[in-house]
């Protein structure tokens, strides 16, 4: 409800869609229960969370550092969180597009420390998979 609280979005539609995650029993229970999905959709709302949040207090360190450990976690609990990579690079979009006051170059240093250390360890544990 967090994340939903902080979009500019109907009180309704806030309602609906928190009603909708949290009562569809198959996502929370059954999912938890035959697999780790119900903890890689935990640490990809942590990840959008970060970002929103790091973006609105205009990316003070501490919340980069946080976003950057959140996404190799979200990414090593299932394979399928590979959308925190994207998501984290659209977040940070917006500050390089208009004229947010920032500049550019602790953008761009920003969105390298959250993506560089997940695809270094990605490529790290890819990389047996490669070789003969």
């Amino acid at each position: 409800y967090l994340i939903l609280g902080s979009l500019p979005i109907s009180e309704f539609s806030k309602l609906v869609a928190f009603a909708t995650v949290c009562f569809l029993p198959r996502a929370i229970y059954m999912s938890a229960i035959h697999s780790n999905d119900g903890l890689s959709y935990l640490a990809v709302a942590i990840c959008v969370y970060l970002a929103i949040i790091a973006v609105q207090k205009r990316l003070p360190w501490p919340f980069i550092l946080s976003l950057s450990v959140a996404i190799c976690f979200a990414i090593y609990v299932k394979y399928t969180a590979f959308v925190v990579l994207p998501m984290a690079a659209a977040a940070f979009a917006p500050l390089l597009l208009n004229k947010s006051g920032l500049a550019r170059s602790k953008v761009f240093a920003a969105l390298a420390v959250v993506l560089l250390p997940a695809l270094a360890l990605l490529g790290m544990s890819i990389y047996p998979n490669f070789t003969p």
